[in-house]
């Protein structure tokens, strides 16, 4: 993988020889006003889905140069995405390291499959798109209830959905309505 930094203005024609000696030519336009600069390679990007059923997002920018912040970004279908949060770059002018590690935890991610990816954002508004990742949360979504015995009149219900309106009916161990 080869990383170029630009820093021109103006319409220039490039000529790139591939390694088999052909050349192709393309007409390309770089804003005026200060030049694009913008580097960073993304090596992975991974997400799990953890025990206590949290997203955990990672991943590993290498020569990073002009990043701002990463947007992190969600969604139920893998097309229609919405930005859920965002994490400032580690680069500043001291850093000196080839390759930076981050990560991000979604505390609530979507029931079902939950669809992410990270938009770089750069300190001059270009924007880059990292590939998709795709987590499947198969948690249970029913309701729990606890204690089995019912003790000084006391039950809890717990459940991971937005429920409105629940309703419980009790039986004896005869199956008699309590």
């Amino acid at each position: 993988m080869k990383t170029i930094i630009l820093c021109i203005t103006g319409i220039f024609t490039m000529t790139v020889s591939q390694a088999a000696g052909t050349k192709t030519a393309d007409h390309t336009a770089f804003r005026s006003g200060g030049g694009f600069v913008m580097s960073v390679s993304l090596a992975n990007f991974k997400g799990v889905i953890t025990n206590n059923l949290q997203a955990d997002l990672s991943w590993t920018t290498m020569m990073e140069s002009g990043v701002a912040y990463f947007e992190i970004q969600r969604s139920g279908d893998g097309m229609n995405f919405q930005d859920i949060d965002s994490v400032k770059s580690k680069m500043t002018i001291s850093t000196n390291v080839y390759q930076l590690q981050y990560s991000y935890t979604d505390a609530h991610p979507l029931a079902g499959t939950s669809f992410y990816r990270i938009k770089v954002i750069g300190k001059n508004g270009y924007t880059n798109q990292s590939p998709v990742v795709q987590i499947s949360n198969n948690a249970d979504e029913g309701i729990r209830i606890y204690p089995t015995l019912i003790q000084n009149n006391m039950v809890f219900v717990e459940t991971n959905k937005n429920l409105r309106t629940v309703s419980l009916e009790f039986f004896d161990l005869s199956g008699k309505k309590i």
